[in-house]
């Protein structure tokens, strides 16, 4: 994931130019990037005259992320159970 220190950027639009995705726009004098559309090549980051762009790791582990999924995972069984048990009622 890569993020922009904003009080670094400049708002040149040099890495909005750079962009091969489109990902990012300079919005109100500062660069923003749509993470959905970067794909991580760094070029931005690169092209840079501030250094203003970092690639970040995410602050979550696989553990985390698992621990989330078998919360998730029990919350739709319950729910799976509440829908067969008016599905029923309505037959």
């Amino acid at each position: 994931m890569l993020r922009v220190d904003v009080s670094l950027c400049l708002g040149c639009g040099a890495c909005e130019r750079v962009c091969p995705t489109g990902a990012i726009k300079v919005i109100m004098g500062k660069a923003s990037i749509n993470t959905s559309l970067c794909r991580e090549c760094l070029l931005c980051a690169k092209i840079c005259p501030r250094s203003a762009i970092k690639k970040i790791k995410p602050s979550y582990s696989l553990k985390d992320i698992h621990t989330q999924i078998q919360k998730i995972e029990k919350e739709l069984a319950l729910l799976r159970k509440k829908l067969n048990r008016i599905a029923k009622s309505k037959i």
